[in-house]
């Protein structure tokens, strides 16, 4: 028996012990498992009979083989977990066990229409969670999912078309509210006045002043502090769900920030707190390490006994934003100090800067008179 390679197939022609001739073929299906397919047959006397029926298969075998969006799915989260972070793929599969496995897992790949999908788009609409409707965030993230693992399985030749590639996502008609609140330095230093712990009172004027990520702020060690230059250094950022540190959320968000003096002093304090309480070298964690719920319950606690406006951890990072665009900075300047790229941060806060550009216009058109 002699194996044969034909277009990446390995095949072979063998005589029985009958007499008659028989074939087999080494291939590796589409979703990579490989697998022996052995044929015999007593009508095939001559060696031209089982090579005859050998081709026939293989032009069959090149068809498209029908897989279910499970298969499909299983392959696009393996290859997911290779490339993206931990937090990235949970993510992933939590949203296509939830929202998209129901309808389409057990589903041929091949028999999903635009049809059905449009269907499943409609009853995305009526779902609820807790009582409550999907924000049209949630559905936007629900349906990108489902056509990325559709024009996965495009690209691997597991369809010969995607059903999803003339899918417009669907959304509901909502108001969008303003759920960013700014906090002046003065309701800042009101609110911060009364918080009694040492440490979480330094993490709240980093958040403020230096304008890191909660998440940011959390993974900083000791050794991200710079004392000389008055720096602290942003590399990873800390996941709550999962209790790990990972690298930050964007190439842009490696930086180093300049401190103000105020919060240098605040950060040398902390550390003369920790001096004989706790064990630490420069690997530490700066900020200790709490749950995410600890800390939302702590930061509600003081805003309540300091009768502050209701805000997150993550307004005190919008609130530094204002008040670099109230000092008269740039967004370019602005989204570099905050780890953002200038497209994603005008997006965010571009309103914040309307009238720097105003100014900057009519200073110009002064300019352009004289």
């Amino acid at each position: 028996m002699v194996l044969i390679s034909k277009g990446g197939i390995k095949v072979a022609i063998c005589k029985t012990t009958s007499g008659h001739y028989a074939f087999r073929i080494y291939v590796v299906d589409k979703l990579g498992k490989k697998k022996q397919i052995y044929r015999s047959d007593p009508a095939w006397t001559r060696k031209s009979h089982a090579e005859l029926a050998q081709s026939d298969y293989i032009k069959k075998s090149k068809q498209l083989e029908p897989v279910t969006f499970d298969e499909v799915f299983n392959e696009y989260l393996n290859q997911k977990k290779m490339t993206v972070k931990h937090s990235s793929w949970y993510d992933i599969e939590s949203v296509y066990n939830a929202h998209i496995q129901p309808t389409f897992g057990n589903v041929r790949l091949d028999r999903i229409t635009p049809t059905t999908i449009v269907s499943w788009q409609k009853s995305l609409l009526i779902k609820t969670f807790k009582g409550k409707e999907y924000s049209n965030a949630q559905l936007s993230k629900i349906q990108k999912y489902l056509k990325a693992m559709f024009n996965w399985a495009y690209l691997h030749d597991l369809i010969d078309k995607d059903p999803s590639k003339s899918m417009k996502p669907v959304k509901r008609y909502e108001i969008k509210k303003n759920t960013i609140v700014i906090l002046n330095p003065e309701e800042f230093k009101q609110f911060v006045s009364i918080v009694d712990d040492p440490v979480y009172e330094t993490l709240y004027q980093v958040l403020y002043w230096c304008g890191l990520r909660l998440g940011e702020a959390m993974a900083l060690t000791f050794d991200d502090v710079d004392f000389s230059n008055g720096t602290i250094r942003v590399s990873k950022t800390y996941n709550f769900k999962f209790r790990e540190v990972t690298p930050p959320k964007t190439k842009n968000s490696y930086r180093v920030v300049e401190m103000p003096s105020m919060v240098v002093k605040k950060i040398r304090s902390l550390i003369s707190y920790y001096s004989g309480k706790y064990e630490h070298d420069g690997s530490s964690p700066l900020f200790g390490e709490y749950a995410y719920r600890t800390m939302s319950r702590r930061l509600e606690h003081w805003i309540k006994e300091s009768y502050s406006p209701v805000f997150t951890h993550h307004d005190l990072r919008h609130s530094c934003v204002s008040l670099l665009a109230n000092a008269g900075f740039n967004d370019f300047q602005a989204a570099k100090r905050m780890g953002h790229d200038v497209k994603m941060f005008n997006e965010t806060y571009g309103h914040l800067f309307e009238s720097k550009q105003k100014e900057m216009t009519k200073a110009m058109e002064k300019m352009a008179v004289n």
